[in-house]
């Protein structure tokens, strides 16, 4: 889009109508300071008929009019934003809100404008409230933290992004609140699911382990039994090829290749090198399984050398 400034007369000063915008616009920009002439200049161009750039005699009146619109779009976009928005100064004085942040407290704007954010944080986050207000203010920059807020029914978990900005010798910080409440019990609720998960698979009579790009990153105590190893974790990190019996490598580099490749492989009996040096026989089957974020192999084994001597894998 073509600058609203490069239609203008030199002697129209850009500078002093970014200063006279900040004026007007206030504290519930939703803008840096640094953007205050970009969005004006899509909302004014947008304002006129036809969309048609200011025209060089456009008098100051006439600009202070499509500034009051400008005003009135963003407050607008600040006040039904679904998201919450509240501006605060450096001390956490609440200066400006919008309908979504007052709706996640239960408070209406007449209430809540004017008093102290803290009022509303969890006792047990105000010590991170103010650490994060007072590194921003220091280094002028942007930070989001996870903090307890007070409801009446119930404590609320905030993601708070708050970001710094000032007006002359003024010091604000613009602050964008998340409820992720229901986010935060669904990731509790999974977190003891796979802890559960987890325990089932340590307490398995069965030897389970997984690899990752040729090494074992998981065993469980039932695997390290059956390759004479006292701890689980003395097996991770070993290559999967140095537990495997020469007469079985050609067929377990085959079955890895398949589990790379997200295919699954059938039961199959082969020799393994336990940690003494002595073989053992085992049943194993292998399948592909995302394992810390990771496409790995999970494989169970089972120790069948008293009842079987076929060899295999």
């Amino acid at each position: 889009m073509k600058s609203i400034f490069s239609t203008m007369t030199d002697n129209f000063d850009p500078e002093a109508f970014r200063l006279k915008a900040q004026s007007v616009l206030g504290n519930k920009s939703l803008i840096s300071n640094q953007d205050y002439v970009v969005q004006l200049e899509n909302l004014l161009l947008e304002l006129q008929p036809g969309n048609s750039p200011v025209h060089p005699d456009t008098g100051i009146a006439e600009i202070q009019g499509y500034l009051d619109k400008a005003k009135a779009r963003i407050d607008s976009l600040f006040y039904h934003a679904p998201v919450g928005y509240c501006v605060i100064d450096a001390g956490g004085k609440i200066i400006a809100t919008n309908r979504a942040f007052c709706s996640l407290l239960f408070l209406d704007q007449s209430t809540i404008d004017g008093a102290l954010l803290q009022k509303y944080i969890h006792p047990d986050s105000l010590e991170l409230f103010h650490f994060q207000v007072n590194k921003i203010i220091n280094a002028q920059t942007t930070l989001s933290a996870n903090l307890r807020f007070l409801r009446g029914d119930k404590d609320l978990l905030i993601r708070f992004q708050t970001t710094y900005y000032s007006e002359g010798e003024h010091k604000y910080l613009q602050c964008i609140a998340t409820d992720i409440s229901d986010a935060k019990s669904v990731e509790n609720e999974l977190a003891a699911s796979e802890a559960q998960f987890r325990n089932l698979l340590e307490a398995s009579p069965l030897g389970i382990l997984v690899m990752y790009k040729g090494k074992y990153i998981y065993s469980n105590q039932a695997a390290a039994d059956i390759f004479g190893y006292e701890h689980p974790d003395e097996l991770i990190g070993k290559t999967v090829m140095d537990t495997i019996a020469e007469g079985s490598k050609a067929m377990i580099k085959e079955r890895m290749l398949r589990l790379e490749h997200n295919s699954a492989n059938e039961t199959a009996v082969g020799d393994v090198i336990c940690r003494d040096g002595q073989h053992k026989t085992c049943e194993t089957v292998s399948i592909p399984v995302i394992f810390n974020n990771r496409l790995s192999g999970l494989i169970i084994v089972s120790d069948i050398s008293a009842r079987h001597t076929q060899k295999g894998y």
